[in-house]
């Protein structure tokens, strides 16, 4: 992935925000889900979007844990009626109950942003680890809110660690020169590549909200692999959380629960 320095001065100018709590707004293949839209109103509205074009992404923000309670039926839904992956970030720290119960509503990546209370946030991390697929637990940073050699020595710590860190550019990313931001970038893409983490479900979201450009479109042949991996990837990760859901209630039904 190549860093697009006129992206990336673009973004720094206008960040790219999640949604807020009651908000749903779509950015070419990306849906932004707040955690407190009503149910049957926003499932209508993705519906008449997706016939137009395919929705890649769904990206729900939590500013609490009720939220998550309060948008499962909606999760559940779009997970059922959709064919695009589900990321869930959530900006308190979860608890471990909670993680599980995402996982078995149908998230399909786990974002745990690193900020505030960062041990309590790693902490919830590691666990989701034994919930979630391999690098299906991520941890955002923001480009900006630490000095830029702080955030690349995150992204190293997170990588040790089998969490994906992502990075998108934050609202005081512009106190930083240009370069310094665009080398946390370039620093980010060789971590992936040097523990080969797999970013290809994630795509439409860093195109949107970091200055990494899409690469040339290919041939007919490597579209049709790229669909082929695609279903794969999403037959193993439904099978896969079949398997833990049922573990997990046969764990309960033992213990008398």
């Amino acid at each position: 992935m190549i860093v697009d320095a006129a992206k990336a001065k673009a973004l720094i100018a206008r960040p790219v925000i999640p949604a807020v709590t009651d908000e749903l707004r779509r950015q070419d293949n990306v849906f932004f889900v707040g955690g407190q839209l009503p149910p049957r109103q926003t499932l209508e509205t993705i519906f008449e979007s997706d016939c137009q074009s395919p929705v890649e992404l769904f990206v729900f923000s939590f500013a609490e844990s009720a939220d998550f309670h309060q948008a499962e039926a909606l999760v559940r839904s779009i997970k059922r009626n959709f064919k695009g992956f589900l990321v869930g970030q959530f900006n308190s720290v979860p608890s471990r109950q909670l993680l599980e119960h995402a996982y078995a509503a149908g998230i399909d990546f786990i974002d745990i942003p690193l900020s505030g209370d960062r041990d309590g946030r790693l902490a919830a991390l590691h666990y989701a680890k034994t919930v979630f697929p391999r690098w299906s637990t991520i941890s955002t940073l923001f480009a900006g809110e630490r000095a830029p050699a702080a955030t690349i020595r995150d992204i190293d710590l997170l990588l040790a660690d089998d969490i994906l860190p992502l990075v998108a550019i934050g609202d005081e990313a512009a106190r930083y020169p240009d370069v310094e931001i665009a080398a946390i970038f370039e620093h980010l893409t060789r971590g992936w590549r040097r523990r080969k983490a797999t970013v290809k479900p994630l795509h439409p979201l860093l195109y949107l909200t970091t200055p990494f450009a899409p690469p040339p479109k290919k041939g007919v042949v490597h579209g049709l692999f790229d669909k082929v991996n695609d279903a794969r990837l999403r037959t193993t990760t439904d099978l896969r959380r079949q398997l833990r859901v049922r573990e997990v209630e046969e764990s309960f039904e033992s213990a008398g629960l």
